[in-house]
Formats: structure tokens, sequence, C-alpha cells
């Protein structure tokens, strides 16, 4: 029905027979009730939970919910865009499954870690694709064990290979860099802008008659003394 101002107005409408005296159907009765809040209240949450889940299956990271043993009991449709699985794929399946052999033991420690302190962590381990390659992701474990309306462990997760091989790259450039330097015949010195030491050469600390490790952090002037 329309109100005067032409709203909506829901209405929960029961209707039974009337019988006489001699059982026979004679009328009938309706009963009708105002439900217009509660139609609304339900339409809210019904909105609510539709943005929700396509807010996580549009999401470029994954969310997921394991128990205290990690069983994956959710995880988002995301993980499609990240790994290739599908998530009815994963969910039943123990979480520690997916994770390179080499990084089992640094995650199951870290979920250990969550699951005694609800404190959250953050972990880079190898996850591994549908097609059988591996991804560097970044994962964030936080314990909602406590909470009833949950009561599992979130991980949220995102592909992090970018990252990681720039920060490989950054390290084997610094290494070769520092190599260099060693081998420099040539004494070299290399301060922050604060002007303390951070690196030197052989050469230089001959040069000066002065030890690397001892002017390390320290001013130019400590070496012209």
């Amino acid at each position: 029905l329309l109100d005067k101002e032409g709203n909506i107005i829901y209405f929960l409408q029961t209707v039974k027979f009337v019988y006489d005296d001699d059982g026979r159907k004679c009328g009938y009765i309706a009963v009708g009730r105002n439900i217009t809040d509660r139609k609304l209240i339900e339409q809210q949450l019904l909105k609510s939970e539709q943005f929700y889940r396509t807010l996580i299956a549009d999401s470029i990271g994954g969310t997921a919910l394991v128990d205290a043993e990690g069983k994956i009991t959710f995880i988002s449709p995301s993980v499609k865009h990240i790994l290739g699985f599908d998530s009815e794929e994963l969910k039943g399946k123990t979480a520690f499954e997916f994770i390179h052999p080499d990084d089992v033991v640094r995650a199951f420690q870290s979920f250990e870690s969550v699951v005694q302190n609800p404190q959250s962590k953050f972990i880079v381990i190898r996850l591994i694709k549908k097609d059988g390659g591996w991804v560097w992701c970044m994962v964030r474990g936080y314990s909602l064990l406590h909470n009833p309306n949950i009561n599992s462990v979130v991980l949220y997760f995102h592909d992090d290979t970018l990252r990681k091989q720039a920060e490989d790259a950054l390290r084997e450039s610094e290494s070769t860099f520092r190599n260099l330097i060693a081998d420099l015949q040539v004494g070299v010195i290399l301060l922050d802008k604060q002007g303390k030491t951070i690196l030197c050469n052989d050469a230089f600390a001959e040069l000066f008659s002065v030890d690397k490790e001892t002017i390390i952090g320290k001013g130019i002037q400590y070496m012209s003394l």
C-alpha cells in the first residue's frame, strides 16, 4: 500500500475461514499488521551485505578466516586474482598446505604467536598458485578467536612480488657496490647527511691508520685527530 506521501507501507496479512455451528464455511476473517519497519531493516541489511560482499570480491587483496588449527572456513572471492583458485576450492583445507616448504616453519611460528597474542603480525611468504607457480605475499594475521561472532584468525594477504623483487634488487645492488668499493686501491669513505661514516674501504683505513669498525658512525673529524 501507499500512504498519502507516496511511501510504500508493508502489511503482513493473515486470512482464514470462519465456520458456523454446523462446521460450514460462513465467511473469512482477515488480520493485518504493519511490518514496514521490519521490512525496511531487512532491506538495509541486504543492501549492506551486498555492498560488503562486492567490496571484498573486487578487492585487490584477499581475506581469509581460519580456525585455531589453520583450517580455512572462509576466503574471499578475490583470492582468484592473487592465486588463481576459486574460493570454494580452498574452503575446508589447511592454510599451511599452500605455503612454500622453506617458509612453512616461519609461517607456523607466526600463526602460533597470533593465536596466543591478539596483536596483529605481518610476514612475507611464498604462496602457491593454481598453475603451480609461487607468488610472494604480504600476510597479516589478527586473532578474533575471542570474538564469538567471528571465532577465527583473520588473515589479510596481497601480492607483494613487485616490492620483494625491488628489495632483492636493491640488496644485490648494494652488495655489488660494497664489493666494488672494497676492491679499489684508493681510499673511499661514504658519509650520511649528518656527516657520519656509514662505509669505508680497506685502502682508506690503511691511509689513515684507523680500524674500519671503530670509525663507523663517527664524523669525519674523528679521522683528522
